[in-house]
């Protein structure tokens, strides 16, 4: 599949990911929330890595690329708290407009 098609896909995935978010920490409070999205992540993971597991060019291996995934995981999650509890204090629309500059970190890393 092209990129562009995919990019849009991003898009419009991650832009319900903050809507929703916002609904949930709104109703529900940051712990309650984090817990909710954190159970929903555990059943999607799981399904991700059994279907990983089947392909034959899976290597488990622990290297410095295996380390480097496991610490943006750890940074995605900080991000993630992070984000909720502003999402606590500003509406939702402000504070992922606000934290979509994340790239230009991503790019002055690059």
């Amino acid at each position: 599949m092209k990129p562009l098609p995919l990019c849009l896909l991003v898009i419009v995935l991650w832009g319900i990911w903050g809507f929703l978010n916002h609904l949930g920490v709104k109703r529900l409070g940051v712990p309650t929330a984090l817990v909710w999205a954190s159970l929903a992540g555990i059943v999607v993971n799981l399904g991700m890595i059994a279907w990983c597991l089947q392909r034959a060019d899976v290597k488990l291996q622990w290297s410095a690329p295996a380390g480097g995934l496991a610490a943006a995981t750890v940074c995605a999650i900080a991000g993630t708290v992070a984000m909720f509890a502003a999402m606590r204090q500003q509406k939702g629309g402000v504070v992922v407009a606000m934290t979509a500059v994340y790239p230009a970190v991503t790019v002055l890393l690059n």
